[in-house]
């Protein structure tokens, strides 16, 4: 049953079809660090989570923020990992 379901063939390398593989997208900056709060909410006490949330806000509003998310884009089109 389980050959039906799975193609097995032990000549295959793990990377070996990856070039066929579609690059993942890069998520605008505020997605990115929309998830990056969501994560650290469950660690952290609710004076640190304002803290941070302060300073994700900051740094989504800074052009430091902006110039990072710009270079990670024109990677992101250069090359098929970007991450």
């Amino acid at each position: 049953m389980r050959d039906i379901l799975f193609k097995i063939q032990g000549s295959e390398k793990t990377f070996e079809h990856e070039e066929n593989l579609p690059s993942l997208p890069v998520s605008n900056l505020k997605e990115t660090l929309d998830k990056y709060l969501d994560t650290v909410r469950a660690v952290t006490t609710d004076e640190e989570y304002q803290r941070t949330e302060k300073l994700v806000r900051e740094f989504e509003n800074s052009e430091t923020g902006k110039l990072l998310q710009e270079k990670l884009e024109e990677k992101a089109k250069n090359s098929k990992n970007w991450v």
